[in-house]
């Protein structure tokens, strides 16, 4: 006999407000843990001093702070003194027990309060087409560090320079004091070189729209015979029109370049570039920030897996100073075609603003510290407490456990028990601000008092995964209680499948070889799935 359920109107309503109950304390527990924090200098300490306040005011929240100098602390807003001037990134986390955790991370630099200033000028020879620098700089006993743009520099006190592409320079001058260590400072501007064929020569004004701050009419005004034009308005966006008009989706600086060449004439070639500054219709918080990993691929060979931290999130674009390739992505992998010094920016955009960010970065053999977290967890077979063995690659690390209860640790080889049986979330996050080195690694693991504790497959462990880094082949040799079917999957760090493959394993030691040789150089994470779960591994190629 079928059975109607019928819900009156108290029923659905008592339903309703379950529903909206249930979703309120969702709502409650992902805004009780708010990590976010703001810093200020503390100016009664010195300038090596910060004010650290934290955003989460839930007295029944436990606080922990990584300072990334290898200090940590538990107060709610702590106040921290640097030994040394740099860059350090700083981490809160905020744990609710058996409610939430989550972290914020980011990039604080700590300098002196400078006590001079880089400036200056510049004029172009029409006879000779070199450029004057004329150095203003204040301060006294200065030494100057030029850097033309163009991967070279100088450091003379007013230097001269001759280009040989027509393109815009992003010219800057650095001044430091041999007798004050106070002084340190950076004076940045773009020099457009425009090289005369003869034959022809480019050149447009522009003006924008009185109802459209971002439509923008580009007039051409090139001399030469039966040319043909090629515009870059700078957001990878083209034309090839006489006189073209432009609108732009977002606001920002945009450097606005027009080729011209001769279908009648080889020797006209000439280009002209422009900066068009588009205005923001609404103000919003737009900051760029990045941090690095250097990895070597062989013994002359670098690369960094850069990952921006700042916000917003939408768009980024980034440009490696060595004037091969731009990428794009939060998180992007670049190999740099030698060692030195390069000059790496980050500019972030969303539909309202656009925010750029540049540091110089030294790319060498010597300069690299791998890091990478891991761990394996075993039972005490005594007391039943979960020991935590670290397996990380790395140099004077700083450790951050986060055990997925609301308890941390900081010790290396830390143990835990848990007050109730269940599947947690323990993760690992190591730094070492001297290499610019942080790295995290996440794990499930389940918990029972009276049996065992697992991770997320323990059906399956790796063993070894070699060569390191990789050359064109990964092997990995696993051990397996089954014979089963596992799949392969090889992803990038921003989480793109890059490989899959399916492997019969049988039960005891496995190996499997797969073939790298078509991706770049990178970190990659392995994972192995089977029907009772996935374990992962990262790697470096």
């Amino acid at each position: 006999m079928k059975k109607t359920i019928l819900f009156s109107f108290s029923n659905r309503l008592m339903l309703f407000c379950s529903v909206l109950l249930l979703l309120h304390s969702n709502v409650k527990a992902q805004n009780a843990c708010n990590p976010n924090f703001t810093t200020q200098k503390n100016a009664s300490l010195g300038n090596k001093a910060r004010n650290f306040t934290s955003a989460n005011n839930d007295s029944t929240v436990q606080h922990f702070w990584s300072f990334g100098d290898g200090t940590i602390s538990t107060n709610k807003s702590p106040t921290k003194v640097y030994a040394n001037f740099g860059s350090y990134y700083v981490c809160h986390m905020v744990s609710k027990p058996n409610v939430c955790v989550d972290t914020f991370c980011t990039t604080i630099t700590i300098m002196p309060d400078t006590t001079c200033t880089a400036n200056f000028t510049y004029y172009k020879d029409t006879i000779t087409n070199a450029f004057h620098f004329i150095n203003t700089s204040t301060g006294t006993n200065l030494t100057y560090q030029w850097t033309f743009g163009d991967n070279t520099g100088s450091s003379l006190a007013n230097p001269t320079k001759n280009y040989t592409t027509s393109d815009t320079f992003y010219v800057c001058l650095t001044v430091r004091s041999l007798l004050d260590s106070n002084c340190f400072n950076t004076k940045c501007i773009w020099v457009y070189n425009a090289m005369n064929t003869g034959a022809c020569k480019a050149n447009f004004t522009f003006t924008k729209s009185s109802t459209n701050k971002k439509r923008v009419f580009f007039t051409n005004t090139s001399t030469g015979s039966n040319l043909i034009y090629s515009w870059n308005f700078g957001d990878s966006s083209f034309s090839s029109a006489t006189n073209p008009t432009k609108n732009y989706t977002r606001s920002g600086t945009y450097n606005v370049c027009l080729t011209v060449t001769s279908s009648t004439n080889t020797s006209c070639y000439n280009k002209k570039c422009r900066l068009v500054n588009i205005a923001s219709d609404t103000i919003t918080n737009c900051k760029a920030e990045f941090i690095y990993q250097l990895s070597a691929t062989n013994t002359t060979r670098v690369g960094a897996l850069f990952t921006s931290t700042g916000t917003p999130s939408s768009n980024y674009s980034w440009d490696f100073g060595d004037s091969t390739f731009k990428g794009s992505g939060k998180q992007y992998y670049h190999q740099f075609p030698k060692p030195g010094n390069y000059y790496v920016c980050l500019t972030i955009s969303d539909s309202n603003c656009t925010n750029t960010i540049c540091k110089w970065m030294n790319v060498s053999i010597d300069s690299i510290s791998p890091c990478s977290a891991s761990y394996m967890v075993y039972r005490d077979s005594i007391n039943g407490a979960l020991r935590f063995d670290n397996t990380s690659l790395g140099n004077n690390l700083t450790y951050l456990w986060a055990f997925g209860d609301g308890s941390t640790s900081s010790l290396a080889y830390p143990t835990k028990t848990y007050s109730q049986s269940g599947v947690y979330k323990v993760c690992l996050q190591i730094s070492n601000s001297k290499d610019s080195c942080f790295d995290t690694y996440c794990d499930s693991i389940l918990f029972t008092k009276n049996g065992t504790s697992i991770k997320e497959n323990d059906a399956i462990s790796i063993t070894q995964l070699y060569p390191m880094p990789i050359s064109d082949e990964l092997n990995i040799d696993f051990f397996s209680n089954d014979a089963e079917a596992i799949d392969i999957v090889i992803l990038d760090m921003t989480g793109k499948t890059c490989k899959t493959k399916t492997f019969n394993s049988k039960t005891g030691e496995n190996n499997i070889k797969i073939d790298m040789n078509d991706l770049i150089a990178g970190m990659y994470m392995v994972q192995l799935k089977s029907e009772k779960g996935t374990i992962s591994r990262k790697v470096i190629k």
